[in-house]
């Protein structure tokens, strides 16, 4: 009987399928302006057909309600009408229940158009949604269908899904998990969004589909076919890595039907500096090797890039891996712990860095400390020091408390519970010198690292008498900037909701059952979030962080439930959100894929956010409080920072530093408020990592 209930239940939560592409979503999604002459409206809409010389829109029946007074404009996804000449509203529908409208332009083909869901179409699990928040840029969200009838009945048309809507977004386009256009935001009731249900309406039935005007075909309205891609003739097992800058160069990579990565964004950066990549376009050729990942078989620079009438490997290239620098700053025995704990992966990006030459070190290969160069007790100081002698002074330095102590997310959990381990692979050695900053009388030690190195940060936690990953960060200096990515078993909660499917169906499931039917209940219902939350770091000079989230709590699982949930390939979360609204990562009140009070939903896989922190490093205690009785520095260094630039500047303008490297040997670290000097690491003297000037090299 249990067995069959948890089946049933199961069915309910959605399955994940291929989502339609964001890209190609922005492109069939218009701005709608009707400017009248005391105010102004915006909505968003849909392209649901394109010809040569026309193009018609879907929308609502009120982002265009006072048309006949009023100057409609039409944009495109940039906010562009110069495309769209002459739109005039078709018709409207008459039932207020169907809260339609179609809007037709003199010009075409857009750039794409929309496939109608046929009529009677069951809906259910996952959707992809797309709006302009009052009227800026789209923004694409992942969402559940929550209800498929709303319970008002003059909303008889309407569906429900998990995502509370704003003003702009009224006409956006909701599809399906097979990319076909189901429905149009329409509302919101505070908790989630109304939707017209275009799989319902009259207009939809056959003998009225004339009156519509619209040309249709089986499974959707005609839409203009796309290039077909050409795929490399080539060994099915090998990846093909494209690095572009331009959109004519990203063509080129698309007709060999690579792995296209824009070098300018975080996560084709990081791309970038993993595999050495410093001109474009490049083509990279990697094939797996007998260690589970994936070294480089070929590379291509401009024109020595094949087309698509030339396989990529066709022609032989010798390989040019990324030169590291071979430091150890642990024991073996806790290299070989820490490079065992990495998580498993299918990602060419992480597959190639496990392949690099990885430097290991932790609280206690790498004091946590920081720099004080004025007034007295200067030199280098262990941050838990409490150097203050005010008693009211709790810790004497900026490091010690939000957001500085802690890996972000990790400050509302018990330390105890997470282990943490850091790496960097060092693509060149560290260039060091000493230069004299703001409030300091002595100059303080900085550094910079070479282009294409990489820092990671693997956070793990005993579950179920197992040490596992729940989250691995990266950081990694490429053009000049630090760019980030972190690497979870699920990016969002429909990830989820389809590996508590699969282990539903699995034979793992026996003696997970009750767990298995509590989350899959979770999975379907409209989120519970608390209400928005807001972490402040409180200083009065500056803010070191400050963000207001919600938190989707995971219902209590056993612990084996939990090991078993984490014992999946990492994907990338960058960009990714659990939720559509300010919700980036899930929480827990006891062990889960998160340690319990785990608040990372207050940070956005992204480098802006990331740098909110960063840009922080070596900025003086006194500049976010300058009452206090606290001395010397936030910790850390590597501001990719140049001649003629403030070390401030170039930290908020590239990312900030790394807070958790340095390169002071133990014995110079005070812990009782003497200075002692500086000395440099052995270790990194020995293998020639560190690199000295006199002046702040070009």
């Amino acid at each position: 009987m249990q067995t069959t209930a948890l089946a049933l239940l199961l069915a309910l939560v959605p399955v994940a399928s291929e989502l339609p592409n964001r890209s190609d979503v922005i492109s069939r999604h218009v701005r709608i302006v009707v400017a009248q002459e005391n105010r102004v409206s915006r909505g968003s809409g849909v392209v649901i057909c394109s010809a040569p010389n026309y193009t018609r829109i879907l929308t609502n029946r009120h982002v265009v309600a006072n048309y006949e007074t009023s100057k409609l404009i039409v944009q495109d996804d940039e906010g562009d009408s110069n495309f769209f000449k002459g739109a005039k509203v078709l018709g409207v529908w008459r039932d207020w229940n169907d809260d339609l409208a179609v809007i037709d332009l003199d010009t075409g083909p857009a750039a794409g158009a929309a496939k109608l869901a046929p009529a009677g179409q069951p809906i259910s699990g996952a959707v992809l949604t797309v709006g302009s928040d009052r009227g800026g840029p789209p923004i694409v969200w992942d969402a559940q269908i929550v209800r498929r009838f709303y319970s008002d009945k003059s909303h008889k048309n309407n569906f429900l899904i998990s995502h509370p809507s704003v003003g702009g977004r009224s006409g956006g386009a909701v599809y399906d998990s097979n990319g076909l256009l189901i429905g149009l935001i329409y509302a919101t009731n505070g908790q989630s969004t109304i939707c017209v249900d275009l799989t319902k309406n009259t207009w939809l039935v056959p003998e009225n589909r004339a009156a519509s005007g619209i040309v249709y075909t089986t499974g959707g309205i005609t839409t203009i076919p796309a290039k077909p891609k050409v795929a490399p003739k080539a060994d099915s097992k090998k990846r093909f890595l494209f690095f572009y800058n331009s959109p004519q160069d990203r063509q080129k990579g698309e007709a060999l039907g690579a792995d296209v990565q824009d070098a300018s964004t975080n996560s084709g950066a990081v791309y970038a500096a993993i595999w050495g990549v410093r001109e474009f376009p490049m083509l990279i050729v990697v094939e797996p090797d007998n260690l589970g990942s994936y070294k480089e078989a070929a590379r291509y620079v401009g024109g020595k890039i094949p087309f698509a009438n030339q396989a990529a490997s066709q022609v032989a290239q010798p390989a040019k891996p990324t030169a590291v620098i071979p430091l150890r700053l642990v024991p073996p025995d806790w290299e070989r712990f820490y490079q065992s704990m990495l998580p498993k992966t299918e990602d060419p990006k992480l597959l190639a860095l496990y392949n690099r030459h990885l430097t290991w070190y932790d609280d206690r290969s790498v004091i946590p400390a920081f720099q004080k160069w004025d007034g007295l007790l200067r030199g280098i100081h262990a941050t838990h020091h409490n150097i203050s002698g005010a008693p009211q002074e709790p810790f004497g330095n900026a490091n010690m408390e939000l957001p500085w102590r802690d890996p972000g997310g990790l400050d509302t959990v018990n330390r105890r519970t997470v282990r943490r381990a850091r790496f960097m692979s060092l693509t060149g050695p560290i260039d060091i010198w000493r230069e004299r900053l703001p409030r300091d009388a002595d100059a303080t030690v900085l550094w910079r690292y070479s282009e294409g190195t990489v820092f990671g940060e693997l956070l793990t936690m005993t579950v179920d008498s197992k040490e596992l990953p729940f989250e691995l960060r990266l950081r990694a200096l490429y053009g000049g900037r630090w760019v980030m990515d972190a690497y979870r078993p699920y990016a969002t909660k429909d990830q989820f909701a389809e590996a508590v499917v699969n282990l539903a169906e699995s034979e793992k499931a026996k003696s997970m059952t009750g767990d298995l039917m509590n989350l899959a209940r979770w999975c379907v219902a409209a989120p519970k979030l608390r209400a928005a939350i807001k972490q402040d770091s409180n200083h009065p000079n500056r803010t070191g962080f400050s963000q207001r989230f919600y938190q989707d709590e995971i219902p209590p699982i056993s612990e084996r439930t939990a090991a078993t949930l984490l014992d999946m390939p990492f994907v990338s979360a960058f960009a990714q959100s659990w939720l559509a609204v300010e919700c980036h990562a899930p929480t827990a009140s006891t062990k889960s894929i998160v340690p319990a009070g785990y608040s990372a939903a207050a940070i956005a896989v992204n480098n802006t956010s990331c740098t909110r922190c960063h840009e922080s490093v070596l900025l003086h205690a006194d500049d976010f409080d300058v009452r206090r009785d606290w001395y010397g520095r936030v910790r850390g260094g590597g501001i990719p920072v140049v001649r003629g630039e403030s070390v401030a500047e170039a930290a908020k303008k590239k990312g900030g530093g790394i807070f958790t490297m340095h390169p002071f040997d133990a014995q110079c670290i005070s812990f009782n408020g003497a200075g002692r000097g500086i000395i440099y690491r052995r270790e990194m003297l020995a293998a020639n990592a560190l690199r000295f000037h006199q002046l702040r090299p070009d």
